[in-house]
């Protein structure tokens, strides 16, 4: 944050065109005549006018009373004091509380060449201090009347433009989300893997469960081997969706082995090891920014998490409650108590589950086993473990795993493209406005003469008022 004495006003102007001529920013405005100003505290959301006011916020909200609105000749220029925020205005409208300036631009001065070289300037942030001061100490440019509506013609043109070009950019990510979604939709219900599943002799998921069964029962009695039992005979619900007649659909405590609840001890900003929180768990994938960390390898021992551990997060919002990523051995960590660990068999591919608990059916299910408190939601491992999933051959778990990740690798390099050329949209209006100033957007022309006249104008009215002023003053 700058201070005012900090300030190096030729920084705060662009470079202009050599040959133009310039009038001190207070020289350029004419009086505006007085105005209410209204607190957009308990304005109304809709109403017959807009108050402008100086947020980032184009309307602050609406009033009725016609008596309350600005009277003053349009259009005019509104800047933020305190925020630096400037818009153009030419409608009615009722003029926003405190910070909020209304300028108008001497007819010398095309009202929207004003307003856009207002935008080039680099003001410095000086906090909720006033912003206006600086203004006073910049010069304004004063191009030939022709000239400024060339310019301003050229401007409205372009970022018109930009803004078609924002509102197409905007959908993007829309797009891709819902294509990473319907490929998910595509790999659980098995029509990612049509046409590969076609004259393939795989293994029957069937007699894959019926094994992991006898082999966990082999050595249990009494209560244990009838909790098992109870386990594979159990089938609490059931997929909303048809899957291929050689998938199956199964609980997941029938392939998974447990269903573990993370450290509850409190983490630090700095350890050995980073330990894994529900903020962590981005889009299906493990963000390793904003870590915590511990450093006591007793905990770490007993809360480690091993490549291939899903992690299932049980306490959040609502609307954030069930999201799942995996862990892949990226580094070594733990993870915290509102996750889940889910430990599965070698023949549910981990990478498999993580996209089943991805999909929009996956979702839905934890909306509705869900259990609300107080802004929280909460899965226990036990509703976790009867979730339902399409279980296909372990082969098949690898292909569909295989055409996913290809797949959304694509949609990674769409997004990284869509970010760079978003970056690039961003810094344009201030490119193109930098090269009106200097000339070089539009051409300059020997018929628009040159400023002198405009300068006289001025000149002219300034000393009018000033001889009135003097005639007052002898009167007095």
């Amino acid at each position: 944050m700058a201070s005012r004495g900090d300030i190096d006003y030729n920084s705060v102007q662009p470079n202009l065109l050599p040959n133009w001529k310039t009038i001190d920013f207070e020289n350029s405005l004419d009086k505006t005549p007085k105005y209410v100003k209204h607190k957009t505290k308990g304005l109304s959301n809709n109403g017959t006018y807009p108050v402008i006011d100086q947020g980032d916020s184009f309307i602050g909200g609406y009033i009725d009373d016609p008596d309350k609105i600005y009277t003053g000749e349009y259009p005019i220029i509104v800047f933020g004091d305190h925020t630096r925020v400037v818009k153009f205005i030419d409608f009615e409208f009722a003029v926003g509380a405190d910070g909020t300036k209304i300028l108008r631009p001497k007819s010398q001065l095309k009202p929207k060449f004003f307003f856009y070289y207002l935008k080039t300037l680099k003001i410095p942030d000086l906090g909720y201090s006033r912003h206006f001061k600086i203004l006073k100490e910049i010069q304004v440019p004063l191009p030939p009347r022709a000239e400024q509506d060339r310019i301003v013609a050229k401007l409205d043109t372009l970022f018109e433009q930009l803004e078609h070009i924002n509102k197409s950019l905007d959908h993007i990510p829309t797009l891709l989300k819902n294509f990473r979604q319907q490929v998910l939709t595509q790999a659980v219900t098995g029509k990612l893997t049509e046409e590969w599943r076609k004259g393939k002799e795989l293994q029957s998921p069937n007699e894959i469960i019926s094994e992991i069964y006898n082999n966990r029962a082999e050595n249990l009695k009494g209560n244990k081997l009838t909790k098992l039992q109870e386990i594979y005979s159990d089938s609490d619900s059931s997929l909303d969706f048809p899957i291929p007649s050689n998938w199956i659909e199964i609980n997941l405590d029938k392939i998974c082995t447990s269903f573990s609840y993370g450290t509850s001890s409190k983490s630090n900003n700095e350890g050995t090891y980073p330990v894994l929180r529900m903020g962590n768990i981005q889009q299906g994938k493990l963000d390793w920014s904003d870590l915590k960390y511990t450093s006591d390898s007793d905990e770490y021992e007993k809360y480690k998490l091993n490549k291939g551990d899903v992690l299932f997060n049980r306490t959040n919002s609502p609307e954030l409650v069930g999201k799942t990523s995996i862990y892949r051995g990226e580094i070594p960590a733990l993870y915290a108590g509102y996750l889940i660990k889910i430990d599965s068999m070698k023949e549910l591919n981990s990478e498999f589950l993580n996209i089943v608990l991805n999909t929009n059916y996956a979702k839905k299910w934890c909306w509705e086993v869900k259990t609300d408190g107080v802004s929280q939601s909460n899965i226990n491992a036990t509703k976790l473990s009867k979730f339902t999933l399409p279980f296909p051959s372990p082969d098949e778990q690898q292909e569909i795993v295989n055409r996913v990740e290809n797949l959304f690798a694509k949609v990674d390099a769409i997004e990284v493209h869509y970010e760079a050329l978003k970056t690039k949209i961003e810094h344009l209006p201030q490119a193109i406005l930098h090269k009106a100033f200097k000339g070089e957007l539009v051409p300059q022309l020997e018929s628009d003469g040159d400023a002198r006249e405009l300068l006289r104008e001025i000149e002219g009215v300034k000393k009018g008022i000033s001889g009135t002023k003097k005639k007052t003053a002898t009167k007095k």
